[in-house]
């Protein structure tokens, strides 16, 4: 055995890799493509060679690790289980640091290479939000991950305004909501209402309200829901009100119900509080 080899072999002997074969919960994590979830919560999504991480990969750090900043994910080289190479932190706030391992079975060992930038900066490795890896995280996240989060997404509106949505569930039923801050209760379309009834969900009418709109004053109808689940938390009997228009509105009603609420750009998550 040569030099180069014996030297390799010190670097790996004793070191137990970040993540393993018996971790893995979707894909080939013996020898091609898949994801582990390690004890931490931590997810590893990329190359495997006999059980361990071998090649290119993402590790994106649970949000709820205290070690790392909610949002920051690695991307990096690894052997044997191990990071070795060049990699990059990228870390809320589209920054970005390149660092270097060597055959470290710890991601805080490591030698600098470069300061903290924005991520517009790409040192090494492009940026990996278009992987499929990114919607594993996301997905695992919210089947095993903390229940005061919930999943947004967003988008632009005609004008360029930033829009977002979710979902939440009325018994068995998944509705989708755009989140609307300045609204003061929670509405549905007309076709929401009915289909709720259809899928045997109790939609009471209750009355009609005026509410003063940018077109004067306009009745609503009222109506309460059964129940009405968001993140972990179920409101039972919601006034909600029937809205002109198409689509259903979350409004303050239930979301200042949770005290405070933060939402996460870069992992398109909301805390609820």
């Amino acid at each position: 055995m040569g030099h180069t080899a014996q030297g390799q072999r010190r670097k790996i002997e004793g070191k137990a890799p970040l993540f393993k074969k018996s971790q893995c919960f979707s894909g080939n994590c013996g020898s091609g493509t898949g994801s582990a979830r390690n004890e931490n919560g931590d997810v590893y999504y990329g190359s495997w060679v006999n059980g361990k991480p071998h090649g290119l990969g993402t590790i994106y750090f649970d949000l709820d690790n205290e070690n790392y900043s909610p949002g920051t994910f690695f991307t990096g080289r690894f052997a044997y289980g191990l990071a070795d190479g060049m990699g990059t932190f990228d870390f809320p706030g589209e920054k970005r640091m390149t660092v270097k391992f060597d055959k470290s079975q710890d991601l805080a060992v490591f030698q600098s290479v470069g300061k903290v930038r924005p991520r517009a900066r790409r040192h090494v490795l492009d940026d990996v939000k278009q992987w499929e890896g990114w919607n594993i995280r996301q997905q695992t996240f919210f089947e095993t991950g903390s229940p005061d989060r919930i999943l947004v997404d967003i988008y632009k509106d005609w004008d360029g305004a930033s829009c977002w949505s979710t979902t939440a569930r009325a018994g068995s039923v998944e509705i989708f909501f755009l989140i609307d801050t300045g609204c003061s209760g929670t509405a549905l379309t007309k076709s929401t209402l009915d289909f709720l009834r259809n899928k045997g969900i109790r939609v009471t009418e209750t009355g009609a309200s005026l509410y003063q709109t940018a077109c004067g004053v306009v009745p609503f109808r009222e109506y309460t829901i059964e129940s009405l689940t968001v993140g972990s938390v179920t409101f039972n009997n919601l006034e909600v009100s029937e809205v002109d228009g198409d689509d259903n509105l979350l409004g303050m009603n239930v979301l200042s119900s949770f005290g405070t609420f933060e939402f996460n750009t870069e992992q398109k998550t909301l805390v609820l509080e």
